[in-house]
């Protein structure tokens, strides 16, 4: 079913589907498959991974790292990139919104030195 699902046909045969003429059973069968393979539309799962893949071919989308998702390219720019230029970033404006900022330590940043005795 899950092959199915990609799009690929298959004729499942046993001794209780072919009746009791097989050889016009199994014609037949053949011949209603092989008209639905020719005039068959393509599945939406195969489209939308085609359209993904094209995307990011032609680099009008990108992967974003943090919610493992494809996006368009727009929501990657950050203005804050580059010095203050702009930039495409790795992560997308959506997961940067989620991350939390971290606070400042009210007692500043403490440095552990090594003690020998």
């Amino acid at each position: 079913m899950v092959i199915e699902s990609y799009g690929y046909k298959f004729l499942r045969l046993n001794r209780f589907n072919l009746g009791r003429d097989p050889i016009q059973s199994l014609s037949e069968r053949l011949h209603a498959l092989i008209n639905a393979a020719a005039n068959e539309i393509e599945p939406k799962a195969v489209a939308k991974i085609r359209d993904v893949a094209e995307d990011l071919a032609k680099g009008e989308a990108k992967h974003c790292r943090k919610c493992d998702q494809v996006k368009p390219l727009d929501a990657f720019f950050d203005r804050n990139l580059k010095g203050g230029k702009g930039g495409y970033g790795q992560i997308c404006k959506d997961c940067k919104l989620k991350r939390p900022r971290t606070r400042k330590s009210i007692w500043g940043r403490r440095r552990w030195r090594r003690r020998y005795y």
